[in-house]
């Protein structure tokens, strides 16, 4: 539990629709400085794990990337808006990254003229959508993990999420998940944003996850996991590659971890610090007062200054480890996200119930027409018994 604490460097939770729509990974291949394999002394598969296992926070700044070749479309701007989640799940994106502590934290999503950003200072979380002018603003609890409840390390999404986590975190969730139903081997070594890493290669035994295998590239210094990438059962290419091109490790400036409003911005104080992980989503959320948002979306600040988000909706697990399908209950989804669904394919469960199913080289989504979404990297036939049942 120290070890996954010590990572999670950004407390802002992956809504539930975002984990059921994001569940998926991307392929891509990350900037390379220096050339040839590294020399560094030979590793068994057990001492590379507790190598990654034991590694120590430490403060950085640096640049990662995410690539994405899920077989999608471009999901950019999904019902009008932009810098949401659902922007990173196809293409390739950068995003630069600040970290002082576990609770300091700066991620910014650059893009021409206009910039998206989430800041963590302590028990304030900010996102901040320039082209918007919006900000959104919400207090983690002492001792929460932002979600309004304590931290659950028991699950994880396949898909990285740059607006909440970094390569880190996110190989640290596929390492919690390494067991006797998973095989684990030692590759070639090879650099990594200019630093020697050695690569750890873990593979599923199980014959219904979709993932083939997931390569970890770990900092020979530092056990710090740099590079993930994941990659489909019965292909070649990554679906998901989520690393650094560059990492700084010298401690941030604090100034980093400021933010102050700009001047004319729209503040919106968020009672669910979940309204953060989307800035540009933020007119979503009724008011107190119960007015709907103004044209085009824009959240006006009530008296009180406060804004309430709907509560997160249920989510159950069924199964465990690779083969574990997380059904969300209650989710309303995006006009944008609706439209998307017209080309999924019909189907019909065992047990009388209907959807809609979106295959992706790595992820599978059901989408029921009883309000119910079930997401899983399990093939399609797993994911519909793992629903029929329930």
């Amino acid at each position: 539990m120290a070890r996954r604490n010590a990572l999670r460097v950004w407390a802002v939770p992956v809504a539930a629709i975002v984990t059921v729509v994001g569940a998926g990974t991307v392929p891509g291949f990350l900037a390379r400085a220096g050339a040839g394999t590294p020399d560094l002394p030979p590793l068994s598969p057990a001492e590379l794990l507790a190598k990654a296992g034991s590694a120590q926070f430490v403060p950085f700044s640096g640049t990662v990337r995410l690539t994405s070749d899920l077989g999608l479309p471009s999901l950019g701007g999904l019902g009008g808006t932009s810098g949401t989640v659902t922007d990173l799940l196809s293409g390739v994106h950068d995003a630069n990254v600040w970290v002082g502590g576990p609770d300091q934290i700066r991620i910014a999503l650059p893009a021409p003229l206009a910039e998206t950003a989430w800041i963590r200072n302590g028990n304030d979380v900010w996102a901040w959508d320039s082209s918007a002018q919006q900000v959104v603003h919400a207090s983690i609890p002492a001792g929460h993990d932002g979600a309004g409840g304590a931290a659950d390390e028991t699950t994880a999404s396949p898909v990285p999420d740059p607006t909440r986590e970094t390569p880190a975190d996110f190989a640290q969730a596929l390492l919690d998940k390494v067991t006797p139903t998973t095989a684990v081997s030692v590759d070639a070594s090879r650099f990594v944003a200019g630093r020697p890493a050695y690569e750890l290669v873990i593979s599923p035994r199980s014959s219904t996850s979709t993932i083939g295998t997931a390569s970890l590239s770990i900092d020979a210094a530092t056990g710090l996991p740099l590079d993930v990438r994941i990659t489909p059962r019965d292909s070649a290419t990554p679906a998901f590659e989520f690393g650094f091109t560059h990492i700084d490790p010298a401690a941030p400036a604090a100034s980093n971890f400021s933010f102050t409003p700009p001047p004319g911005a729209t503040v919106v104080q968020a009672t669910d610090p979940s309204a953060l992980l989307s800035p540009g989503l933020a007119g979503r959320f009724q008011r107190r007062s119960g007015q709907e948002p103004g044209p085009g979306g824009d959240l006006t600040p009530t008296p009180d200054g406060v804004a309430t988000s709907p509560a997160a909706p249920p989510v159950t697990v069924i199964g465990t480890g690779w083969d574990s399908v997380a059904i969300v209950s209650g989710q309303s989804l995006p006009q944008g996200v609706r439209g998307f669904l017209d080309g999924a394919t019909p189907v019909t469960l065992a047990n009388g119930a209907t959807g809609r199913l979106i295959t992706t080289r790595l992820v599978n989504v059901l989408v029921l027409d009883d309000g119910r979404l079930a997401v899983g990297a399990v093939t399609p036939e797993a994911l519909e018994h793992a629903v029929a049942g329930r």
